[in-house]
């Protein structure tokens, strides 16, 4: 019996891959009650010694 590697491996890096999302939309529905930029949200980092956010989700992306 064969398994693919998509087989192995998709299923969890669409999860991997799903969960940032979420936590990107309810940022977004929260920046819009709070009448928040989002342009801000994107360039900020939780520590200085972190990267911006969009640094983060793009590697994220990039190592799924």
């Amino acid at each position: 019996m064969s398994i693919s590697m998509y087989n192995s491996t998709g299923p969890v890096l669409l999860r991997f891959l799903r969960d940032p999302d979420q936590r990107l939309d309810q940022a977004q529905v929260l920046a819009d009650q709070k009448k928040f930029n989002t342009a801000v949200l994107i360039r900020s980092r939780l520590a200085p010694d972190m990267r911006e956010l969009a640094s983060q989700v793009r590697t994220a992306s990039d190592n799924a």
